[in-house]
Formats: structure tokens, sequence, C-alpha cells
């Protein structure tokens, strides 16, 4: 299968318009904004990170907006866009009238670029009007948002997607009192953890940020949603899986869409190298490509953690449930590893209720119709197993496993064959 391209050209003129008109002589291509993206890149992973460094004090400002403006915002673009095609996939996405949005943390606007693409590519035109909020501290940042947006609404394909205005709003985003109150029918939160130096760690972090979290929903109209993104690594996540958990010890107030199929304690903290995060097929356009490797990073693939948080009870898994029958009678799983061949035998590592799911499968079971490796990290799988089973082995024909087709649905994807599919057996 061909990797898809992971953002409309058409951004990369647009930002390539208001860069160089914004930042003149002090914008960045080629190897010098390679430079300024390897030295953004280390900050936002913690290679180059002692106490509070900022983003501005670590590479100079003038390299990290060129980095942001012309690399992080088309690359991240897209990656809202999983979360809220599980949404949209559930019925629980608004595509006419008006969609409040909150972009708290929004900087440049990568989230609502990317919600506004992702809307528009789900076939939500003009008749749909994308009202936006955006907060955050960094005024420069919003300035140009709002000179983005200005751009997108003067280009001749802007009519292709939702009308979108935006209003910008200068004020501290963790500081609950600062955070308009709504409500919302779209709160997201886009990378704005991992910018931030916490001054607790462990459980009083997670506590702290489960409070944050809660004051978001807080904003959200009673059939909308929170997304939080947080990038794919090991502290950033874990910090969200702990935020999580916490949230749930609170039964009522919160509740989770996404991506968890369950209510439960998360298994990814039960050991200290584990976490849980998306990596979606995707390839940078050629002139992005040419940045990242200049950089050293990669250029395949989106990898991103999230959370979907609601108010009205609504879960995937539910919404599952009721969209495929076949999901009705089995244990639904979200895959969080990628499969493991051995000789004879290829393991992959689920989630689910009660804790981790390895499938395994033995080539003498399933000879070349294997499962196991068609499935991909972030796939959701419903699978005929006893609660609490924590492996469950695919394809035997003898009685003393599993033989029941795997249903895989991809509710995140644009491609409706990738949902409720019935891989063979």
């Amino acid at each position: 299968m061909s990797v898809p391209t992971s953002v409309d050209p058409r951004w990369l003129d647009l930002v390539d318009a208001v860069a160089r008109r914004r930042l003149g002589s002090r914008d960045r291509t080629g190897p010098a904004l390679s430079a300024a993206v390897r030295a953004v890149s280390a900050v936002y992973t913690r290679r180059e990170r002692t106490g509070p460094a900022s983003l501005a004090s670590t590479a100079g400002a003038d390299d990290v907006l060129a980095a942001r403006l012309r690399f992080f915002l088309p690359r991240d673009l897209p990656k809202v866009g999983g979360p809220l095609r599980e949404l949209a996939w559930a019925g629980l996405l608004r595509t006419h009238g008006t969609l409040r949005v909150l972009d708290v943390g929004a900087g440049l606007g990568t989230s609502t670029f990317g919600a506004l693409d992702t809307i528009g590519s789900l076939g939500a035109g003009a008749d749909l009007a994308m009202e936006v909020t955006a907060l955050d501290t960094d005024a420069r940042a919003l300035s140009i948002f709002a000179d983005l947006s200005e751009a997108l609404r003067a280009a001749p394909w802007a009519s292709e997607w939702p009308r979108l205005r935006v209003r910008t709003l200068v004020a501290d985003a963790m500081d609950p009192r600062r955070i308009p109150p709504g409500p919302f029918d779209l709160v997201v939160a886009g990378f704005v953890l991992n910018e931030l130096s916490a001054a607790e760690e462990g459980h009083a972090a997670a506590v702290s940020l489960a409070e944050w979290l809660r004051a978001l929903v807080a904003r959200v109209s009673p059939d909308g949603a929170l997304v939080v993104l947080e990038p794919a690594l090991a502290m950033s996540a874990r910090a969200l899986h702990a935020a999580r958990d916490v949230l749930m010890q609170v039964p009522g107030h919160v509740c989770i869409f996404a991506p968890c199929l369950h209510a439960g304690p998360c298994p990814m903290l039960e050991r200290a190298r584990d976490w849980c995060h998306e990596d979606e097929p995707a390839r940078l356009p050629p002139a992005l490509a040419a940045v990242a490797r200049g950089a050293g990073l990669r250029f395949e693939g989106l990898t991103f953690s999230y959370l979907t948080l609601r108010r009205d009870g609504a879960t995937l898994a539910g919404a599952l449930a009721r969209g495929d029958a076949r999901f009705r009678d089995r244990r639904a799983l979200r895959i969080v590893g990628g499969a493991r061949p051995t000789k004879g035998k290829t393991t992959i590592t689920a989630c689910a209720e009660g804790g981790r799911v390895e499938l395994i499968e033995l080539a003498r079971d399933v000879g070349r119709d294997g499962v196991v490796g068609q499935l991909a990290r972030g796939d959701v799988v419903g699978v005929v197993a006893p609660q609490g089973a924590t492996s469950v082995r695919l394809g035997a024909t003898d009685g003393t496993a599993e033989s029941a087709p795997v249903v895989r649905a991809r509710p995140s994807s644009s491609d409706p064959q990738q949902t409720g599919r019935l891989l063979p057996r």
C-alpha cells in the first residue's frame, strides 16, 4: 500500500506567503531551517532541556518562529484528524451550522487548521462556520495565527472548507480563571503540556493535570468534546495516562471517549517502559521531507498521544457496539504495539478492560492467512475471548483456542473500507 501524503500542499503555499511577509530577512529556509528545526526538536523531546528553558531561549526567537511556522505547523496539522474522525464516525462531530471551538495553547493555529482541514475533508463546506477562540501567552504567535486565517479566507480554495472566524486572546492557558467559560462544542489542546515545566512530579503532577483537564471539560457543551494531543514521548504520554486515571476516580463528571475502550486503570502505567501512542501512516511532502532529513528527523508516519473526553457518557466502544453487531459479543481491544514475528509465531499487544492482552498466532494454525501481521498500532479489534484473559491464541482449529474471525475497525480512517472490516481467517 502506498503511504498517503500527510498534508495538502496548499498549506505549504499559504505558510510560505505568510512567512515571507512576517519574517522577512529573519526567515529561514534550506539548511538554516533544518538547523532551527533540529534545535526546536531537541527542546520538544527534552534532549536539551534543563530547568524551565523555553523555546525562545534555546534557539533564538526568529529561528524558533521560522521552525514552528515553516515545519512544525504543516507537519503536525493532520494529527488532530484521527481523534476528530473517530468523533465524526460516531456521529458526534458537528458538520453544519456553527461549531464553537476553543483552541488552548493555540500558538500559530496548528490544531485549528488541522480541525478545519479534517472537517472539510468530511464534506463540511461553507455550510459550517467555525468560530474559534484562540488562547495563548504568545502574542506574536497569535498575531501570525490571525494572519494565516486572513490569508486562508482570501485563498481561492477556501470555499471548499468551513468558514473560519478567529478571535485571539493573550492569556495563561494553564490558569483556569483565564479560560473563557464557553460553552464550546470542541476544545482542543495541542502539544501544550509538553512545552510547560511543571513544578510537581509523580502523583501530584497527575492530580494537577487532571484538575486542569476537568476545568477544560467544564467549558465543553453537553454534547461536545475535549481533544488533547501530546507528542509520542514516554514522559508526556505517561503524564496523560496518569491524569486520565485520576479523572476516572471520580465517576460521572468526565468520560473517556477514546482512545481507551474502557474506564479501568491504564495498563501502560504498570511498567515504566510502556506508553500508548498512535503511529498513523503518512509521508511528508518533498519540501518538508527535505527539512526533516536535514534535521535528522523521521519523515514518514505521524506519531502522537491523545485523549478525547466528553461529559455525556458517549464512548467509542459504545459506538462500535451500536454500529456493528459483531462487536456486541466480542471483546473490544485497542492495538498498542507493533506485530512481533518470531519463528513460527506472531504476537501483538492490545489494551482492554482488565489490562494487556497478547494476541498470538501460530504459523501452523493460520498458514498465510494470518491476522496479527495485518494489524497496526491504533487499530480497534473485536475478538471472541473470555473477559480477563491476558492472551488469546487466534486461528486454532482444534477447539483449544479462539478460531472466530477478528473484526477490525479503524474509525479514524477516511477510508470507509477500513471500518468494520472482517479480517480473513
